[in-house]
């Protein structure tokens, strides 16, 4: 309004005087206003830094702020640079910041008023502090990003920027003050966190309350993390004995109020996803994973979502082939009594029960495992081959060549934790190259997963026998269950019960099985370079036959194999055996002497 009525005073040009004051009162309202402008514009973008706005948007404010023309306050250059330095100083730019405040000493020595240049240097020295705090900070906050475990370090640059004497700016207290609640928020104390940020905010000035509500805002989230977090370990932890609580509890983290971060939440999904592709629900698992690769929160759970869909498709595989190929050389104390005890219905190899043949044996064989995916669900069709081929140094009629081919479906039914199979059977067996014998049929097998590792399994299979020896053709039924458990790190348990029915056109040869066994392995080393097995298992087996008049018989099998071996890089095996085979019978004709065989192995795996 003043200037409004002087420009009015000067335009009327009534009297020169008059007209001469109103312009130069003009002029001088023109300067004050442009000054008050720049010094408003000053404050706004001080203002914008207090707030903790970042350095790339304030340091282009300031200048545009120099590089506004005059009429200015003559400390105006001055003030800026002392800013420019306190910016530069937090974000790390500390030679930067050096550089400003020497603009600010130079711009203060042409000041006319001595007030205004020993303020200039008095905020210099005080932003000198600020930099040596925002080293000690920054330094602090590296110590911890580095190792949150170990924040030793970190906390003592927090609390030497608190002990500095004259004190830092309230902005480098304050910073101080956040990261010694981050150290207490990282070890779970949030207590002290929280006080922490209390004493932060009686330091804030008005327009620094923002930024310290943030804060406290960010640690109400933190603590919802870290209880969320919490409670995903222990999901993981329990997921291998108890699958089924711990996917109720991921679902209670992934669902709960107030809701977790968007981060938590998805390391909640790819927790929750492996343990469904350990249960075999691998549909519902690549769902989950696919969730989550649609919009990552973070680097590190892309890397454990590809992680998971690798661990899908590597438990879950299009088609796999694997296998061994052995080989070896054997020395049988009684050779012949390990190959007519395979049956023990006759003998029939031309070398007498009754009497020992020791002898050397090399041996071949081969297993190969193929599967096919059927379908994402995971269920397979599996075909597995073994083939035995044997040869005695001396005892060649007990050379043998054994194939045994299975085929067929197997279904994955994950919500009963079960697998079924069902498949067809073929096998053969030559002696020096005569044929004889061979069986054809199929067969049923279940696997149960049971709580932890244990796997609880049955079989059956029904197999028709074709046999060049005169009675011995016939039907064979076969039922085997059996209990497999880790017990230890690297250590495995697995008891086994058979029942064999053997009808056969011979009456005297027709015979019930009973058998049991119980297997011990232990594994331990780096399969990668060297890895180590020793593997223990004892055998039992009765054997009844048909009784009619004049004839009872029944014998006991008595068995022990031991294995002890080395695997290199997981292609190939080296090992010594020890097996015992003893027959027992309740007649003269049925009794075998035992065979003890030792022998080394060689083989190849893929």
């Amino acid at each position: 309004m003043a200037r409004d009525l002087a420009a009015r005073a000067a335009a009327k040009g009534a009297n020169a005087d008059i007209a001469a004051q109103a312009a130069y009162l003009v002029k001088r309202i023109d300067y004050a206003q442009t000054v008050a402008a720049r010094g408003a514009a000053y404050d706004a973008v001080s203002a914008r830094r207090i707030a903790g706005e970042p350095a790339a948007e304030l340091l282009p404010a300031y200048d545009a702020l120099l590089a506004a023309p005059c009429p200015y306050a003559e400390d105006y250059h001055a003030r800026i640079h002392l800013q420019i330095a306190d910016v530069k100083a937090e974000s790390g730019d500390v030679d930067g910041a050096r550089a400003s405040l020497g603009d600010a000493a130079r711009e203060a020595t042409g000041l006319a008023d001595p007030a205004r240049t020993t303020r200039i240097r008095e905020r210099a020295a005080q932003a000198e502090r600020d930099i040596d705090a925002s080293l000690l900070i920054r330094e602090g906050d590296a110590l911890a990003d580095a190792d949150p475990a170990d924040t030793v370090g970190a906390e003592a640059r927090y609390r030497q920027v608190l002990a500095m004497t004259p004190p830092p700016s309230v902005s480098r207290l304050i910073s101080a003050h956040f990261g010694l609640s981050n150290i207490a928020t990282d070890r779970g104390n949030f207590a002290a966190a929280r006080a922490e940020l209390d004493t932060a905010k009686s330091l804030a000035m008005p327009e620094q309350m923002p930024r310290v509500d943030q804060k406290f805002a960010q640690l109400a989230q933190r603590e919802i993390d870290y209880t969320a977090r919490g409670r995903i370990d222990i999901a993981q932890t329990g997921s291998r004995t108890h699958p089924t609580e711990s996917l109720a509890m991921l679902d209670a983290v992934i669902a709960q109020q107030p809701a977790p971060s968007p981060a938590v939440i998805q390391s909640a999904q790819l927790t929750q996803a492996d343990i469904l592709r350990r249960e075999r629900f691998y549909v519902k698992a690549r769902s989950i994973v696919q969730t989550v690769t649609a919009a990552p929160q973070n680097e590190r759970l892309t890397e454990r979502a590809n992680a998971v869909l690798a661990r899908i498709e590597a438990d879950n595989p299009k088609q796999s082939l694997h296998g061994s190929i052995v080989t070896g050389i054997s020395y049988d104390t009684n050779a012949p009594a390990l190959v007519n005890s395979l049956r023990t219905e006759v003998d029939d190899d031309g070398y007498p029960n009754n009497q020992r043949f020791d002898d050397t044996s090399a041996l071949v064989r081969a297993q190969i495992d193929h599967r096919v995916r059927l379908n994402e669900n995971g269920d397979q069709w599996r075909t597995r081959f073994t083939g035995l081929q044997t040869a005695q140094f001396k005892l060649d009629r007990i050379n043998r060549s054994v194939l045994d081919v299975e085929t067929g479906p197997y279904f994955n039914l994950p919500a009963a934790r079960l697998t079924l199979g069902i498949v067809a059977i073929a096998a053969g067996e030559w002696r020096s190259g005569d044929f004889v014998q061979s069986n054809f049929g199929g067969g049923i097998n279940l696997e149960k997963r049971l709580g932890g590792q244990m796997v609880l399994g049955a079989a059956y299979e029904l197999t028709k026998r074709s046999d060049r020896r005169a009675g011995l053709d016939g039907t064979s039924h076969n039922g085997r269950l059996w209990l497999r458990d880790t017990v230890g790190l690297g250590q495995t348990l697995r008891g086994e019960a058979v029942i064999l029915r053997r009808d056969v056109d011979n009456p005297a040869l027709d015979t019930w099985r009973y058998g049991a066994s119980l297997a011990y392995s232990y594994e331990w080393g780096d399969r990668d370079t060297v890895g180590y097995t020793v593997s223990v298992e004892p055998g039992y087996q009765f054997i009844d036959y048909r009784r009619f008049a004049g004839f009872d018989r029944h014998d006991e099998r008595i068995t022990a194999d031991v294995e002890a071996g080395a695997t290199f890089r997981r292609q190939w095996y080296a090992g010594l055996i020890y097996q015992l085979n003893d027959v027992n019978s309740n007649t003269l004709s049925g009794e075998r002497l035992a065979n003890h065989r030792f022998g080394i192995r060689f083989g190849y795996l893929f």
